[in-house]
Parts: structure tokens; sequence; C-alpha cells
């Protein structure tokens, strides 16, 4: 930021008054060209992580014995995927306008659940993750350029300030000025308009892109392990006859990270291991039987060709009179458990999650509202945060408003 101020203050400053450029801006230029020099790989630390709705605060050790903290919000967070090993449970989390997912690790599954109720997690996890995983050849050579223009930019503030003849001839049509301005922009639109070589998780499979992009299917991933700066994936798709064929042998190069260069650490590809056998795992399970919050999703959903207000006020006196003449305790119990399930799923179906709030905050008005408006507070999207507020509202009318906007929007 610095070498960027000091750059855009010469060029601004020139503007004004003319040439000869200031030695300030080829100072700026380097100092902006070197900052990824300064940039530290990331590191396994121990941390100390605090949950609150909509936020966690990392305290991440600094020097000195203090302790820096850095807060994630909820908004912030574009992909998260969870899974658990035999060591520990690890986090990931794609953060948008960073490089690479941050990953976090705990033996604790209670923090798991503190780190996903804060965010907004559901234990599938939502979105992508991406991982910038090798440079490609033009990558290493803007970076190598990177470094040339550095050096032409610290010898020009060296040549103005020994020689005042050669400081006159720096103006905009200066064979110098026009090197190193081409340079730094070659340097700055390379990883803009090249793309990477990337490993992604998708919600569906494992996404490898080189020249064109390769998915794999989570069902189809026999087996995934880790070999000398290479992912191995074993691909076992079916037949036509509903058996497994031969395993293919897919074999994903990666790279450490350096100082200019993007790449994956080892703690990162153990994370993106246990990431892809834990989707593999679920994809591969049995469907899980009908349970009593499928019931319950039943009995909320709307009947065929049933008004959203008819809808809405029907579950209204249905939540009335079981709050009036409830049913057995453990009816009861699992019936408010099921309906807890949905709306504390983030990823669920909006209209069942907001009918669900508004049942619950009917069934007990005194404690839930609390809660639901803490779950809305750990929403990422801004619009379902204030719907699911809406449905805590005691006038019907503002609900039935909204969801017959959204049925006209689908």
């Amino acid at each position: 930021m610095l070498g960027a101020a000091c750059a855009i203050f010469a060029v601004v400053a020139r503007a004004s008054l003319g040439p000869p450029l200031d030695a300030v801006f080829f100072a700026g230029l380097a100092l902006w060209l070197a900052a990824p020099l300064f940039r530290r790989p990331p590191v396994l630390r121990d941390v100390i992580v605090e949950a609150q709705p909509g936020k966690i605060t990392l305290q991440v050790p600094a020097p000195f014995g203090m302790r820096e903290h850095r807060s994630i919000f909820v908004r912030d967070v574009s992909g998260a995927s969870i899974a658990k090993t035999d060591r520990a449970h690890v986090i990931a989390l794609a953060r948008r306008w960073r490089r690479s997912p941050m990953v976090l690790e705990t033996t604790s599954e209670a923090d798991v659940a503190r780190i996903r109720d804060a965010l907004g997690i559901s234990p599938r996890g939502f979105g992508t993750l991406v991982w910038n995983r090798a440079p490609r050849p033009l990558h290493r050579a803007a970076e190598f350029l990177r470094v040339a223009d550095v050096l032409l930019c610290i010898g020009v503030v060296l040549g103005v300030f020994l020689s005042d003849p050669f400081a006159a001839t720096l103006d905009a049509q200066s064979a110098v000025t026009k090197i190193a301005v081409a340079v730094a922009a070659f340097v700055m639109l390379t990883p803009v308009l090249i793309f990477r070589r990337t490993l992604t998780l998708t919600p569906d499979g494992v996404q490898v892109f080189d020249h064109l992009p390769l998915t794999y299917a989570y069902r189809d991933i026999a087996l995934v392990k880790l070999a000398k700066n290479a992912l191995v994936l074993e691909i076992a798709r079916e037949n036509t006859a509903r058996a497994r064929a031969a395993p293919e042998t897919v074999t994903v190069h990666m790279v450490p990270p350096g100082a200019l260069v993007d790449g994956i650490t080892h703690t990162e590809a153990e994370a993106i291991v246990a990431q892809i056998r834990a989707r593999a795992e679920a994809a591969r399970a049995a469907r899980a039987p009908v349970t009593h919050a499928n019931e319950v999703r039943a009995l909320v959903a709307r009947r065929e060709s049933e008004p959203m207000s008819a809808w809405v006020r029907r579950l209204d006196d249905m939540a009335d009179s079981w709050r009036t003449s409830p049913p057995r305790h453990g009816e009861a119990a699992a019936f408010r458990e099921s309906l807890w399930s949905i709306v504390e799923d983030h990823d669920g179906d909006e209209d069942l999650r907001e009918l669900a709030a508004r049942l619950l905050s009917r069934l007990d008005p005194d404690a839930a509202p609390g809660r639901i408006r803490v779950l809305a507070t750990s929403t990422r999207d801004p619009a379902r945060a204030a719907r699911l507020r809406v449905a805590l509202e005691h006038d019907a009318e503002p609900l039935v408003k909204s969801l017959e906007a959204r049925a006209r929007a689908r």
C-alpha cells in the first residue's frame, strides 16, 4: 500500500506540476512491485478461536509475546467444508479476496459446533474452495521480470540522487520510464489474464483445471492419497451394468508456495485429502432412512394449490393449538427438535426454514425468538436473514408477502 501511494502521489504531482517525473515515482513503483517478496507463506500456528454470532476472532501469536486479533465475519466466508480425521476435525474456510482457503484444526467437537453456528455453516458445508496448485511458465516469467523491474527502479532512484543531468531526462517519454511502466503493467496483468492451475472442491466433485476443467464426482472417488508434490485420485465409475469399472488413476501435481508463486503447503494438502475423503464417503453412503424430521417437513409443507395466506394461517393455528393443548411430552419434544433442525440448517429450503421459525416462535414465545435472531445474525445472505426476522412478527401479512414475492421470482 505504501508503494502504491508513493507511485500515485508522484503521478498526480507531476500531472499538476509537469515533467520531469520525480524519483518518488520510481521508489513507489519499486516498493509496490517488491511487496510480494515480503509475503509470508501460510504456516501452521496455534491460535485461540473466539466465536460470536456472525463472526469468529482468531488470536494469532505475534512478536514479543503479544497476540494479534483477526476477525472473520460471516459475510466474508464464500465457502466452507468440514471433515473428521483420526487426529482432528478439519475446517476449510474460503474467504473473499483471499488467495487460498484457511485451514483450522481442532480436536474438540464443541469448537467445531461453535464455529459452524457463528458462521452459519451446515454440516455438509457450502460453496467452493479453490487452491492455486501450480504456476504456469508465464507466471514464473512475470515474477522474474518483477525482480528485474524492482532493480531497475532502484537504479533509477540512485541515478537521480547521483546525477542531476540524468534526473532531468526522466519525463513520461523517456525510455527508462516506458520500460519500467511496461514491465510493471505486464507483471500486474499476467495473474489476471492468465488462468492459474487450480484445484477446486465444488459441491458435486473435485475440479482440476490445467488447460480444460476436469471434474471428478465424489461418488466416483474410490481412494485419495498424497504423493510427493502430487495428489493421487483413484476414480472408479459405474458402468451400464451398475458395477464398478477398473479404477483410473489421476495425478494432480502441486508445488509448495514460494515468495512470488502460489502453491499448496503440506498442511493444506492434508486438509484437502481429508475434505475429499469425507465428501466421497458421504456421497457413497446409503440414503438416510425417513426420520421424524422428515415427517415434520411433510407436515409443515405447503399443500397443493394452497394459497400462501392459508398456508401460513394454518400453521399458526396448529402452533397455537399445540401450545394450549400440547400432545404427549415425547412427541412434543421430538416435534420441536425437528423444527430446530430445520431452522438451524442454513442451506435448507428457505420457505420451510421461515415457517419452522414462525412455528417455534409461537410454540415458545419467550425463548425461541431470541435464539432465532442469533441464527439470523449468523446467516450469510442478508436478505435471508431479514426474511427470517420477518417470520417472527406477530402479524402474518409480512411473511405472506415475502413468500408470494419469492414464489413469483422463481
